[in-house]
């Protein structure tokens, strides 16, 4: 799996922080963290921020891959991207300055 996140440039002077990672079939949020080029991830039960107070100038995507193992818990996952007001909760969803999910369903591998 590989996240695609654009960051378009917004028509504000605050600053956000930007969340991407996905919600596992328990309910624990998996975030990606750290440097855009090499990221890591994070296992919470609440979303950990991949980028802190910024000001998006101008459009710019980072390519997050993932790529999931047999220990994996099989069942449907969330993947979702948050920008939020910098230091808003951002579980409250009344905090979202935008925000995008999509779902996947993660079940065994066909055999031939």
């Amino acid at each position: 799996m590989e996240a695609l996140l654009s960051v378009q440039q917004v028509n504000t002077l605050l600053p956000v922080d930007i969340y991407i990672g996905v919600i596992l079939p328990d309910g624990r949020s998996v975030s990606w963290v750290g440097d855009p080029r090499a990221p890591t991830f994070v296992i919470r039960a609440t979303p950990v921020p991949f980028l802190t107070n910024v000001v998006p100038t101008e459009t710019t995507v980072y390519r997050l891959p993932y790529v999931f193992t047999a220990n994996d818990p099989l069942g449907w996952y969330m993947l979702y991207g948050l920008v939020v007001s910098t230091v808003a909760d951002p579980v409250e969803p009344n905090n979202w300055i935008n925000s995008s999910f999509f779902p996947l369903l993660v079940r065994p591998a066909l055999t031939q």
